[in-house]
């Protein structure tokens, strides 16, 4: 078991539409010190995380940054319906009025 560490490392993972990227940065600290950054993770996937860092570390800073990027001017689009149903009421209102 490693006991005290300073580093860095990063890696990638892509398929036709979606890249992501992990940084991870760790500097001696005197306890176990972990901080994600980034992505939006679920309590679940944060805890292995966690659990991961902590069965090959005891102490140290480890700075943990997940990003998502979409690859080939892929666009991620969505439709809101709810958000489309408000717009479409204030112009029936307008219309109507006017």
């Amino acid at each position: 078991m490693i006991l005290s560490m300073t580093g860095f490392g990063n890696g990638s993972t892509n398929n036709s539409t979606v890249k992501f990227t992990a940084l991870i940065k760790a500097v001696n600290g005197r306890f176990l010190d972990i901080k994600l950054r980034g992505l939006e993770l679920s309590p679940e996937d944060e805890k292995k995380i966690r659990e991961i860092i902590t069965k090959r570390l005891v102490r140290g800073t480890i700075f943990v940054n997940l990003d998502r990027s979409q690859e080939n001017g892929a666009r991620d689009l969505s439709f809101n319906s709810e958000k489309f149903e408000v717009l479409e009421n204030v112009l029936l209102m307008i219309q109507k009025k006017y």
